[in-house]
């Protein structure tokens, strides 16, 4: 259960991350 837990945990962050570079990229696009 914790296996599973940590890895669904480290899905959100990726997907929180990849969320908020393409953010960082629409703001900061030239």
């Amino acid at each position: 259960m914790q296996r599973v837990n940590a890895r669904h945990g480290t899905m959100q962050r990726n997907l929180y991350l990849l969320l908020h570079r393409h953010k960082w990229v629409e703001i900061h696009k030239p």
